[in-house]
């Protein structure tokens, strides 16, 4: 029984690491499709719907269809985000450039301002991807949502934080797994733990309106 038990783990982790290649090679094709610049955002946007609905495990899902439809059907808007995300990020070097050239306690003052802003850009760029792929709501939303799921589930934030700091390592220590599953894996952090912080939030919200009461 432990040895049937064994040879189906391994089996599992031996899938688990095929479609990780897969859906790492579907990202790349499909940043290079959209000539990097365009196609990134599209990409990441159609891996992450593709890993949500796989981790959901809410019927069969067809990689590859999943992939291709919400590319073309995201392309547009995901590049708005990534838009969006980029000017914030410039915003910030510019900001971090200019401090760099002050002197005395306000720039001391500056620094830990753009660190505590930097931080919250890290949060709001680590759940924008799940955030969009599961969620149905407006534009302006999805960065209010990642913003306040991510500042709101911190334990979850920091164990993300934890788990993809610790396989970067990794990768570090054997760089030729970069073109193979870097990004994909990366992803499958961020969106696993993602969804554990939006079902632990969405429980916690029903339990709080429950416990509301009636009036009169």
């Amino acid at each position: 029984m432990a040895k049937t038990n064994n040879i189906g783990g391994i089996y599992k982790a031996l899938e688990w690491l095929m479609w990780m290649m897969y859906l790492n090679l579907l990202w790349i094709i499909g940043s290079l499709v959209g000539l990097i610049i365009i196609g990134v955002f599209p990409a990441t946007i159609a891996l992450v719907t593709v890993m949500r609905e796989w981790l959901a495990k809410e019927e069969e899902v067809r990689f590859t269809k999943t992939f291709i439809t919400t590319y073309k059907r995201e392309f547009l808007r995901s590049n708005g985000v990534g838009l969006i995300l980029t000017a914030i990020l410039y915003l910030l070097y510019l900001n971090f450039q200019f401090v760099l050239n002050m002197q005395g306690s306000f720039q001391t003052l500056m620094q830990i301002g753009l660190m505590i802003v930097g931080i919250l850009f890290v949060i709001l760029s680590l759940y924008i991807f799940p955030t969009y792929a599961h969620f149905d709501i407006s534009f302006r939303d999805y960065f209010k949502h990642a913003f306040l799921l991510g500042v709101f589930s911190p334990l979850m934030t920091l164990i993300m934080i934890g788990l993809l700091v610790l396989f970067q390592f990794i990768l570090r220590w054997i760089p030729g797994l970069i073109p193979v599953i870097g990004v994909s894996v990366t992803f499958f952090i961020i969106t696993s733990i993602s969804l554990i912080a939006f079902e632990r939030f969405e429980t916690s919200h029903k339990v709080l309106h429950e416990k509301q009461p009636k009036e009169g």
